[in-house]
């Protein structure tokens, strides 16, 4: 029986300590969207970024996600863990699959971005 009482007051004891850490070290987490994969793609010859003729498509097990550009990279997955592989479509290019997949993960707040770089080889080329 002294023993069921020193496990209860233990037990009591952990749990008003992280009840306590919590209150004395929490954790502030922000409300921006965060992308779970930031992808810059380049012209393999030139080394410049390309911006405009492609489409960038993250695929898992729940679909395929186009990603959208903005500034100098393509971005999606917004807020979503999961296993990715790229497609990368266009015109003036050979198209590209990625083979080997992209995890996303998050932490406590966010997704972790997973950046990469893929290089395309014009047509012809």
């Amino acid at each position: 029986m002294k023993l069921l009482y020193i496990i209860t007051g233990l037990l009591l004891l952990v749990s008003c300590s992280e009840s306590t850490r919590d209150v004395e070290d929490p954790v502030f987490c922000t409300e921006e969207l965060r992308p779970g994969l930031e992808v810059v793609v380049k012209n393999i010859e030139t080394d410049s970024i390309i911006k405009n003729g492609i489409s960038v498509n993250a695929i898992d097990s729940t679909g395929s996600e186009l990603l959208e550009f903005i500034e100098s990279a393509y971005f999606g997955a917004f807020e979503k863990e999961g296993t990715y592989t790229l497609e990368i479509t266009g015109a003036d290019f050979e198209p590209f699959s990625s083979e080997t997949p992209i995890i996303v993960e998050s932490d406590i707040c966010h997704v972790i971005t997973e950046v990469r770089e893929v290089f395309l080889v014009p047509v012809g080329e």
